[in-house]
């Protein structure tokens, strides 16, 4: 994909593919386009939040840091980073 791609109106699609209500999805994608239309925006690869809601579960249930980053496919520091927010919030 390059910068041209229009990403609202892919998912649009892809949601209306999937069976959602098009004037619904319609509307959704025009009020995002409203408020977001005409910034650059950064879409990270991962949703880091259900990763790090995984990585929790997974030391709860006693898997090693070495197996969980290979599991999810991150380094061994980027779980133990995940550990340490986790302990800091508690």
């Amino acid at each position: 994909m390059n910068g041209d791609c229009d990403l609202l109106a892919d998912c649009a699609a892809r949601l209306i593919a999937a069976g959602l209500d098009a004037v619904i999805v319609r509307l959704v994608i025009g009020a995002l386009r409203h408020d977001w239309g005409g910034e650059r925006h950064y879409i990270p690869l991962s949703d880091r939040a259900a990763r790090d809601t995984e990585i929790s579960g997974l030391l709860r249930n006693g898997v090693s840091i070495s197996a969980i980053a290979t599991r999810i496919g991150i380094s061994r520091n980027t779980v133990r980073k995940v550990i340490r927010q986790d302990e800091w919030s508690l």
